[in-house]
């Protein structure tokens, strides 16, 4: 097994069946989260931003590391620090696993995003990748990275759809996408 891009020994087995080399691996996970952080315009000058988690801080540091920001990493969202330190981006710990999660536990419940407006925006910079890319790239970079609890029942038909359909995952967040913009 060679990785497709540097032709070095392959660790990991992408989904469409492609073997890749962990340090190709980590670079193609960056550059999705950068090309993310672009599209969505994310961060400018003079933010002050909270990063939950080590991987959230990590991913703020790299991508902003010639911008005039400021970083705080927490290890759990309160409200004192964000007013402390005048917070108005936070960088949650949210992958695409917890978009599609959250979106079928609502639509399946009934349920309404009941969340209250803040002044302080949310950045969901890590909902371009799955828990798994997440876990795997925190292990080959040493970062600590723990996903978020999920309804498990639903957790478990995502998974067969997986199954069935590897790239379900992410049509299912572009569909969930398309449809938030029409709100």
């Amino acid at each position: 097994m060679k990785c497709y891009l540097c032709k070095k020994p392959a660790v990991i087995k992408q989904q469409k069946g492609r073997e890749i080399c962990a340090r190709c691996f980590s670079m193609l996970v960056e550059k999705r989260i950068r090309k993310y952080v672009r599209a969505a315009k994310a961060f400018r000058g003079k933010d002050n931003i909270l990063a939950v988690g080590d991987l959230a801080f990590y991913f703020a540091k790299k991508i902003t590391d010639k911008m005039p920001v400021k970083i705080f990493k927490t290890n759990k969202e309160d409200k004192t620090s964000i007013r402390k330190n005048r917070i108005n981006k936070i960088i949650p710990n949210w992958t695409i696993d917890d978009e599609i999660n959250d979106f079928l536990e609502q639509l399946l419940n009934k349920k309404e995003n009941h969340k209250k407006p803040s002044k302080v925006k949310e950045e969901k910079i890590l909902s371009c990748i799955t828990d798994e890319e997440a876990s795997l790239f925190a292990e080959i970079n040493s970062i600590s990275f723990k996903p978020n609890k999920k309804n498990k029942d639903i957790s478990e038909f995502v998974e067969e759809l997986v199954k069935k359909h590897p790239h379900s995952k992410f049509s299912l967040i572009s569909n969930i996408r398309e449809l938030e913009s029409v709100k």
